[in-house]
């Protein structure tokens, strides 16, 4: 591959990831106060924001060995929308659900894990994007596991979104990440 395609895949998934995530930011800073904790389908709209963060951040990194695991400020299990993470999958107990996720907290999140993107995507080669994506339960190589993050990011936006929409609030769609 040349060396100006490899740059052109490169900053076409970072801008669109780029992009997704500053969505998925706006509908976290802009959500009012009654609805973080409304619903969106059967969870909770700050459930829905930080999985999509925590899966956003988890597939941003390049083996599943490698990730730090979640914030030391969220409880475990937090983004499996009430089910544990781990085989297999069963309901969470009331006892082991944690307090509503702080706002704030997944909003600094989510500018981290835009953070992280410039990182990765800037550290990636041909040959990483054409290997494994590091994940067993994925059987694609990375440059897809990049895309399918990206269209993870923005199915679960697309719903905060119109939740938004419905109580009034706009969130602009973005073409490219904003610099």
């Amino acid at each position: 591959m040349s060396d100006s395609s490899m740059m052109l895949i490169k900053s076409s998934v970072t801008e669109q990831m780029g992009a997704s995530l500053q969505m998925l930011h706006a509908c976290i800073v802009k959500c009012p106060d009654a609805l973080w904790e409304g619903r969106v389908g059967k969870c909770a709209f700050w459930e829905v924001a930080y999985h999509i963060a925590f899966y956003a951040d988890l597939y941003l990194t390049p083996h599943l060995d490698q990730y730090t695991g979640e914030p030391k400020w969220v409880w475990p299990h937090a983004a499996g929308f009430g089910h544990r993470m781990e085989p297999p999958f069963d309901v969470l107990k009331p006892e082991e659900v944690g307090p509503v996720l702080d706002r704030q907290m997944v909003a600094a999140y989510v500018k981290g894990i835009i953070e992280k993107l410039h990182r990765v995507m800037e550290a990636e080669t041909a040959e990483t994007l054409a290997g494994e994506c590091g994940f067993f339960w994925y059987p694609i190589n990375r440059l897809s596991m990049h895309l399918n993050n990206i269209r993870h990011v923005m199915h679960h936006t697309g719903q905060l979104s119109a939740v938004l929409r419905r109580a009034g609030v706009n969130i602009d769609w973005l073409q490219k990440a904003a610099e």
